[in-house]
């Protein structure tokens, strides 16, 4: 057939003679145990999109190429440049650092953000927002699933109250720093009834617990109190464990209980007076809210009719 060649045809074409006569030469030079059923795939992919071998042109059966001749494209690997290996390797000697100053010693230079001694930016603007992360207390985790496999294999004794000092020595956790909290995952295989003390416990997973006639309680502990219920063997003496702070106290069964109260005189009326206290913020900022609106609403409404319309002079 006649083929009309424009100046874009005759560069494809030539482009594609090139191409494959690069994959015939290479076929024909290899030697290997990889075989590759036709020259198609032998050609770089990206032209093998593009065209397709021409009528006429039959494909070899099986071609041979040797892995020890695979490499990458030229270019693809740049080896790094070795210092302090004399002066024709353009880094030796000082190896580019210069000669003095704090940037040529080991260890020198300056910390991020540093601008000579000036305020840096992140001091000179200002900060917006608030990050509770530094007060954030991290439990942690404990899934029914895994509380279910450490009773099935008799490590945990369910008759007994299963405390975190019973899951530390059992191995359930190697180290608690904060406390431990209760979650649900795991939930269709748990079907045995315990009495469990945790720092919190999800919704989800006191439901479960409760529902096949078990029970949780959170108890508080400060840091020094948790490790002295986890490792009693090193204090000497009895400790006597803190109640959790007035804005928590909610949270917890054990010790803000009406026993361990009684040792704190004064602590059930200063709760008691700390959540009036707060209540009556919370009214007078609604109150504030609502006189802020007010004019803002009577602006925007329609004037009634009953008003005396200005007559202009």
């Amino acid at each position: 057939d006649e083929i009309d060649l424009t100046r874009r045809g005759k560069r494809e074409m030539l482009r594609f003679v090139s191409d494959l006569s690069s994959s015939k030469s290479l076929l024909q030079n290899t030697s290997s145990h990889h075989r590759v059923r036709s020259i198609s795939s032998a050609i770089p992919r990206t032209t093998r999109a593009i065209y397709s071998l021409p009528k006429g042109v039959q494909s070899p059966g099986e071609i041979h190429i040797a892995l020890n001749e695979i490499k990458d494209n030229e270019g693809a690997m740049k080896k790094k440049r070795r210092v302090g290996r004399g002066a024709g390797s353009t880094k030796g000697k000082t190896c580019g650092r210069g000669y003095n100053g704090q940037n040529s010693r080991s260890g020198g230079g300056v910390k991020p953000g540093f601008e000579g001694g000036t305020a840096p930016l992140f001091k000179r603007v200002r900060k917006y927002g608030f990050s509770n992360e530094p007060f954030k207390k991290h439990y942690d985790s404990l899934n029914l699933g895994k509380l279910q496999y450490f009773l099935d294999h008799h490590r945990l004794d369910p008759s007994k109250p299963i405390t975190m000092r019973e899951m530390f020595e059992a191995g359930v956790f190697t180290k608690i720093k904060e406390g431990v909290k209760l979650l649900a995952g795991g939930l269709k295989s748990f079907k045995t009834p315990v009495h469990i003390e945790v720092t919190d416990a999800s919704k989800a997973a006191v439901n479960a617990i409760e529902a096949i006639g078990g029970s949780v309680k959170r108890v508080y502990f400060t840091p020094l109190g948790l490790r002295a219920h986890l490792k009693p063997h090193k204090f000497t003496r009895p400790m006597k464990f803190a109640i959790p702070p007035a804005d928590e106290a909610h949270k917890f069964d054990w010790p803000n209980t009406e026993e361990h109260m009684a040792q704190y005189p004064g602590m059930a009326e200063r709760l008691k007076q700390r959540h009036a206290h707060k209540e009556k913020k919370r009214e007078a900022r609604l109150l504030v809210k609502k006189q802020i609106q007010a004019p803002q609403d009577a602006s925007d409404a329609p004037p009634s009719e009953a008003q005396p319309q200005l007559q202009p002079q």
